[in-house]
């Protein structure tokens, strides 16, 4: 007998809800916790100091080191300079035998690294070494004043990259000059022994000693420009003082209108390897353009351009991003091998561990990442683009992964800009873990930098991956699932279509065992077909003996789920709110398309008398106006017939089934049929709406033909699902010369037509 594990929202990730209920959510349970509490084994970053962001990323590079062994790497920018420490220019350091890249990064931090990328790529086909800027904090991606700059090795380890594309040096700014929003941390370098060099008092340098970078001089640079020639401003880091010249239109991929498909990569190169002087096609553009023409023109040993992002290496084969999306071009040839600095790792590891109520030396276990983005896609986009769509984008592809990777993953985990819970609660109530750095003070604690980079970070170490067409951050995070970790990656394309017939059903009846008894094997059928299966258990079937009879009940429900289904026997429960009114949802974790609710309401005794512990209440009598409102079993709610209606109306209206399947609503109160069965039935019909409905006989079948052969994979499934629920019910010892025997055998209709 497989044992209950049971988990709350934030206790372990979840796999995808097909049942797409937007149900109105309660404050999940982890909401307003601080990052000690939040996990069930281990404290969240526990051996992490709170500190001033400069002095965590002190910490975190001494964490590489440490998580290296020890060992000391070799400077980057070896071979490349003639001195260690920034200069008053940038060309003061730079060696007369070498040729330079110099190019700004552009855009959100996804598009700064494909802007790397492509300037990486740029400086090796062009003999030339690159000099990466650093990544610049943006207003618009913090949500706040602009902080200070990274450089691009406090994120990526650039060794495998330099590796494959036969050890080039790369050079980082801030080992050429000092600037504003750099932290004071790069302004000081250790020395390493590569030179002879002096300090300023003319004493030899010996490794370890340090150099204090220079202050800043003025310099003007002539540089090349793509974005002048689409009207659009030209911004060059943090660099005030640029001259610019425009790239001729040969170098794009569309002479007649450089705008339409960016530059091409491979023209580019070619141009960069041997510039020309300044064509008179390109003053005649500032002309055009009204600019005045520059006083300082482009340095043929320091080529230095705008912006890279939009170059490609087959625009006339690609469009757009496509060519990131296939996972060629600079992707291939240099961004695969750009992999993030180890801490940064151990860092979203334990995050996610921590999610998953694992201990941080525990492997982290296969999951599935989702990135939903939304916050500047247009309303017809997003239009397309609901919770529905990315659930059932992301069940296809978990398919995917069974059929080629023969994973069963059970944890989903999911980021977005939406910055609306309530657009997110049917994500969380299905399961879904949300990444919300809110919660855990990811960025209080560690500066606003982190909370992107643990994003991005935690998307790349999934086994597969979901992501949002047309955005970077998707297109490069689905491409490290597919080449880091040899996993499947998709994006949800905008006309993503859900075919009819995968909302399935919504049973509603009064037991934990009615579902089980009389309305399988089709119950069966349609959780083996994979259908969507939420099934309202109205009440506990606690027959006054109390709530922990009534929660062991609910435990063989989920037993018996499991068995149907061939799955570890664990899941979810979250809180959701109907006819204003608490209840509790549990979700299977390796099935999250199916779901229980629970009202947990009374049950009502045979006759609709109800039972002394709970009151003498029963569905029967709310139902005729004998009482006013009846209370669930462990208190935490009290309907009214109204309240109760409405909280069904608001289930089946969130749920959207193809079929309502409930138990008997033909019967009269006769003493034939349990009293509970016919009041479920009758509300629910009530509110069924134009949706199909089919009711169930339950009781009477004993005497009506069997519509199974005890030798049938029906019955042998229908059987076993309920001895999987046994051992649970305290009141049920066998099924020997008990009604049950013979209502395993049949299953019949409200109007007495045989289904099985």
């Amino acid at each position: 007998m497989r044992r209950l594990t049971h988990r709350s929202v934030l206790g372990g990730l979840s796999g995808l809800a097909l049942c797409l209920v937007s149900w109105t959510i309660l404050r999940p349970q982890w909401a307003g916790l601080t990052p000690r509490q939040l996990g069930q084994s281990h404290e969240l970053w526990a051996d992490v100091p709170f500190a001033e962001s400069e002095q965590f990323w002190d910490w975190l590079a001494e964490e590489n080191k440490r998580i290296r062994g020890g060992e000391e790497t070799r400077r980057m920018s070896w071979g490349a300079l003639k001195s260690q420490g920034a200069k008053a220019t940038v060309r003061e350091n730079l060696r007369d035998d070498r040729r330079y890249l110099l190019s700004a990064l552009s855009g959100g931090f996804t598009n700064e690294f494909m802007s790397m990328c492509n300037a990486i790529y740029l400086a090796h086909e062009s003999h030339r070494i690159p000099i990466l800027m650093p990544f610049v904090g943006h207003e618009g991606q913090f949500g706040g004043p602009p902080v200070h700059d990274i450089a691009v090795s406090d994120v990526f380890d650039l060794r495998l990259a330099s590796l494959h594309l036969g050890g080039m040096p790369i050079v980082e700014l801030h080992e050429l000059v000092a600037q504003d929003f750099q932290q004071h941390r790069h302004r000081v370098a250790s020395f390493d022994g590569e030179f002879e060099q002096e300090d300023a008092l003319g004493r030899t340098l010996i490794p370890g000693d340090l150099i204090v970078a220079e202050p800043a001089g003025h310099e003007i640079l002539g540089c090349w420009n793509y974005a002048i020639t689409h009207g659009r401003p030209s911004l060059f880091g943090r660099f005030n003082d640029v001259q610019w010249v425009p790239i001729p239109k040969a170098v794009y991929a569309n002479d007649d209108d450089a705008t339409e498909l960016g530059a091409d990569l491979g023209k580019v190169s070619s141009f960069m390897r041997d510039p020309p002087a300044v064509p008179e096609e390109s003053l005649q553009t500032l002309d055009r353009l009204h600019r005045h023409r520059p006083s300082v023109l482009p340095d043929p040993r320091l080529f230095c351009i705008d912006e890279v992002f939009w170059y490609i290496d087959q625009p006339l084969r690609w469009h757009r991003h496509a060519e990131w999306v296939s996972g060629s071009g600079a992707w291939a040839a240099v961004g695969k091998y750009v992999r993030y600095q180890p801490a940064l790792v151990r860092l979203a590891d334990e995050y996610l561990l921590h999610a998953c109520g694992m201990g941080p030396d525990q492997p982290l276990p296969p999951f599935f990442a989702v990135h939903i983005r939304r916050g500047d896609f247009p309303p017809q986009a997003l239009a397309v683009a609901t919770t529905e769509h990315y659930a059932h984008a992301a069940w296809e592809a978990l398919r995917e992964i069974k059929e080629l990777l023969n994973i069963d993953i059970q944890r989903i985990i999911f980021t977005t800009d939406e910055r609306d819970p309530e657009w997110r609660a049917p994500l969380v109530s299905y399961g879904w873990h949300f990444v919300d750095h809110d919660i855990a003070g990811t960025g209080e604690r560690f500066g606003h930098w982190m909370p992107t980079l643990l994003d991005t970070v935690i998307l790349s170490r999934a086994t597969g991956f979901l992501g949002t067409a047309d955005s970077t951050l998707s297109i490069i995070n689905m491409r490290r699932v597919i080449d880091w970790n040899g996993g499947v990656g998709r994006l949800l394309d905008w006309g993503h279509r859900i075919p009819e017939g995968w909302k399935g059903s919504v049973y509603t009846v009064a037991h934990p065992d009615d579902d089980l008894l009389f309305q399988s094997p089709t119950l069966l059928g349609e959780l083996q077909s994979g259908l969507c299966i939420t099934t309202v258990f109205f009440t506990s079937g606690d027959a006054g003996d109390g709530l922990s009879y009534a929660e062991s009940r609910e435990a063989g429900s989920a037993a018996a789920y499991a068995q149907m289904l061939g799955i570890d026997n664990s899941f979810t429960d979250s809180q959701a709110t109907f006819g204003g009114q608490p209840v509790m949802i549990r979700t299977l974790t390796s099935a999250p398309q199916v779901q229980k609710i629970f009202l947990r309401l009374p049950d009502g005794d045979e006759v609709g008398l109800g039972f002394a512990a709970t009151g003498f209440q029963s569905l029967q009598k709310l139902f005729f106006g004998q009482i006013d409102s009846i209370n669930s079993i462990d208190g935490a709610a009290s309907f009214t017939l109204s309240t109760l209606t409405s909280a069904i109306s608001q289930i089946l209206a969130a749920r959207a089934p193809d079929n309502i399947r409930t138990q008997d609503y033909l019967r009269a109160y006769d003493g034939s049929d349990h009293s509970d069965h016919l009041t479920v039935a009758r509300i629910t019909q009530q509110v069924a709406g134009t949706t199909p409905l089919t009711g169930y006989m339950a009781y009477p079948i004993q005497v009506l033909p069997p519509t199974l052969s005890t030798t049938s994979a029906e019955y042998q499934g229908k059987t076993a699902a309920f001895f999987a629920y046994t051992p649970f019910d305290f009141s049920i010892s066998g099924c020997a010369a008990r009604p049950e025997d013979s209502w395993l055998q049949r299953e019949y209709d409200v109007f007495g037509n045989p289904i099985a």
